[in-house]
């Protein structure tokens, strides 16, 4: 009905108004909340928790508030018995999971572009934490067991003659951001609201005319780098 700014705290009053509030015995009232990730992006937790509306001090639910933040799953809430001294906010955490791509047959003496669209090969991060994850800027790029070619490319290498190698590219994409790796022009991507971004591969092959036949393989390792 009305909202009243108080002294570090807003209080949202309500009225009696059929089955919205229940003044049996337990006290009890159905509220949602909706806040804006923006407001909160420093500190991503909320506190709630009941309160008397008076014309002099209000007074607030004695055994605290409810600590509601990313983590809150299942109506599990902990209860915060001094709102000015809240817990520590959750240290984001991001992993990354990466599978073994196979390539397949390649045709030698022209260029192959293979994008492998299944979910098990997608490149995907998972994340937890922190809203101001999905407001940051990433800077991803990666090494290579094998080394680079004359011309900045990963090449592949023949498991039983080392000194025979292919040239390739890898770009990681979804509907938002495209990175072309080897990442020489320092492309950043988002990660996306959801908990979870992920990537399709599409590769780039181009195994020369006389390359010699056989088993080829290299070993990439990423690296992600938050960006102002």
């Amino acid at each position: 009905m009305t909202t009243y700014w108080g002294d570090g705290y807003v209080m949202y009053q309500g009225v009696n108004a059929g089955s919205q509030w229940n003044i049996s015995t337990p006290l009890t009232a159905n509220i949602i909340l909706t806040v804006l990730k923006s407001k909160i992006a420093e500190w991503p937790a909320v506190g709630v928790r009941a309160g008397n509306y008076t014309d002099d001090n209000d007074v607030g639910e004695l055994s605290g508030v409810a600590y509601i933040g990313p983590s809150t799953t299942g109506g599990k809430c902990t209860i915060v018995e001094n709102p000015e001294l809240p817990p520590p906010a959750i240290t984001p955490v991001v992993t990354m999971s990466a599978p073994n791509w196979d390539l397949g047959e390649l045709p030698r003496g022209e260029e192959t572009v293979l994008t492998l669209p299944t979910t098990k090969d997608q490149l995907c991060f998972s994340y937890t934490g922190s809203t101001a994850i999905t407001n940051q800027k990433y800077l991803i790029n990666a090494t290579n067991t094998n080394g680079l070619s004359a011309d900045s490319r990963f090449l592949l290498k023949n498991l039983q003659d080392s000194s025979k190698t292919v040239p390739y590219t890898l770009t990681l994409a979804n509907s938002t951001d495209s990175v072309l790796l080897p990442n020489t022009q320092n492309r950043l991507f988002t990660l996306g609201a959801g908990g979870q971004t992920c990537f399709t591969p599409t590769f780039k092959v181009q195994p020369d005319r006389a390359v010699k036949t056989g088993a080829y393989s290299d070993i990439l390792t990423f690296t992600v780098v938050a960006r102002p």
